[in-house]
């Protein structure tokens, strides 16, 4: 009998099979927490930090992410709008305008998570202005000679292989798919306190609410509270 593998282990996982173990794999962690580790003796030379795809000192299961470029392209020219001592204000390549707390920021980490003040898109004409930005069908997005490099490595891999992307700001209504690319679910959320993890609907629980929803427009009240 064969080892498992991780990406066997994965999809017993998934197709809720019997498994000896669920994957072990962790999202990231904190600036401020690699300081405090740095402080209290530990060497950060000897890890890579690399979480998603795993960090072996910490016997994480190792995943591969397929390098596609999801966002616009080109981007948004990043430009500084205001700052002082405490906080910045910038616009960022996605075109988004935040404030963000310069105070306690580690490693590229901010201690709070950054105000949004501002989206590029708040009019028809934004919205039509941005589809230039997001064509699929442009080499820059997908990796240099994938089909010959990468899918026959891929073909006979061990482990997990993703392609996703991580939501933004305005990504609310964006559809979920599995394996097969069927839509079963409408994503709607993000976490502010942890990097990388967003919240969706299932498909049964949007046709519910739409079977029950009125045609009367209602106030969404503010998104952000300061």
């Amino acid at each position: 009998m064969s080892a498992v593998t991780n990406r066997d282990r994965f999809l017993n996982v998934m197709e809720y099979r019997p498994v000896d173990r669920v994957p072990n794999w962790e999202v990231g962690v904190w600036g401020q927490t690699i300081d405090r580790w740095r402080a209290e003796g530990l060497n950060a030379d000897d890890f890579t930090w690399d979480w998603f795809t795993g960090e072996e000192c910490f016997g994480f299961d190792p995943r591969e992410y397929i390098p596609v470029s999801f966002g616009m392209i080109p981007t948004f020219e990043p430009e500084v709008l205001e700052e002082n001592d405490r906080y910045v204000v910038a616009r960022n390549g996605g075109g988004i305008v935040t404030k963000a707390l310069k105070e306690g920021t580690a490693h590229g980490t901010r201690a709070s998570m950054d105000q949004y003040l501002r989206f590029p898109v708040e009019t028809r004409e934004d919205f039509a202005a941005m589809k230039s930005r997001y064509v699929a069908r442009m080499g820059t997005r997908y990796p240099t000679a994938w089909r010959e490099i990468m899918l026959p490595r891929w073909k006979e891999r061990r482990h997990v292989l993703v392609l996703a992307t991580s939501l933004q700001p305005g990504d609310s209504g964006g559809a979920l798919v599995d394996a097969s690319g069927t839509v079963v679910g409408v994503a709607f959320a993000t976490d502010p306190g942890q990097a990388h993890t967003g919240y969706a609907l299932t498909s049964d629980q949007v046709r519910t609410v739409l079977a029950n929803a009125g045609s009367t427009r209602v106030a969404t009240g503010s998104c952000l509270v300061e």
